[in-house]
C-alpha cells in the first residue's frame, strides 16, 4: 500500500538532492579545484627534485633517472659489483643457487599445498615453546640453571622452528635447499 508512493518519493528526493550537488559554485566544485591544485603542486614539487638530482640528465622525467656508462656513479657501482663478485663465499652461494637440484626444490616449495598449514604448525610450535619455557624458567633455581634454560629452550625454539616443522610439513625438498645453503657455506 505504502511501497509504490514511497519508492517514488525516494527517487524524487535522491533526483532533488543530486541536482542541488551540480549547481555550479557548490562546495564539492570547491573541493575538486582545491584537489586539482594539491595535484598540481605536488607534480611541481616532483619534478623540482628530479632537477636537482644528480643522477638524472633529464629533468623532465617524472621519477625515473637516465644516466649512461660514462657517469662516474655507474662505473663506481660496476665496480663494487665485481669486487663483490669476487669474493669467494658469494660465488660458492651463486653456485649454490644456480644448481638446478635447488631450483627444482624450490620450486616444489612453492608449489606446495601446504603452506597454510606450515604457517599454522610454526605459530603452534612458537606459542608451545613460550608455555614451555615459561614454565621451565617459573621454577625457582640458580641463576646459571636459568641461564642454562632459556639457551637450549632457545635452541630448540629455533630449530624447530627453522629445520623440524618445515622438513615434517614441506618434506624433502626443503632439505635439498638447507643442503644446499649449508653446503655453500662450508
Amino acid at each position: 500500500m505504502f511501497g509504490r508512493p514511497l519508492l517514488i518519493a525516494t527517487i524524487l528526493a535522491v533526483s532533488w538532492s543530486s541536482n542541488a550537488w551540480a549547481q555550479p559554485g557548490s562546495a564539492e566544485d570547491e573541493m575538486i579545484e582545491e584537489l586539482n591544485r594539491v595535484k598540481q603542486m605536488q607534480a611541481n614539487s616532483m619534478q623540482m627534485l628530479n632537477s636537482m638530482n644528480p643522477l638524472s640528465s633529464s629533468p623532465s622525467l617524472q621519477g625515473g633517472a637516465s644516466f649512461g656508462q660514462a657517469d662516474p656513479a655507474v662505473q663506481q657501482l660496476m665496480q663494487n659489483l665485481q669486487s663483490l663478485e669476487k669474493n669467494p663465499v658469494v660465488q660458492t652461494l651463486r653456485n649454490a643457487l644456480q644448481k638446478p637440484e635447488f631450483t627444482r626444490a624450490l620450486d616444489q616449495i612453492l608449489r606446495h599445498p601446504k603452506k597454510k598449514e606450515l604457517l599454522y604448525a610454526q605459530i603452534g610450535w612458537i606459542l608451545f615453546m613460550m608455555l614451555f619455557r615459561a614454565w621451565r624458567l617459573s621454577r625457582p633455581g640458580h641463576w646459571l640453571l636459568k641461564i642454562w634454560t632459556r639457551l637450549w629452550t632457545f635452541a630448540l625454539l629455533t630449530g624447530g622452528t627453522a629445520l623440524v616443522v618445515p622438513t615434517i610439513i614441506l618434506g624433502e625438498p626443503y632439505l635439498m635447499i638447507i643442503r644446499s645453503l649449508i653446503g655453500a657455506w662450508k
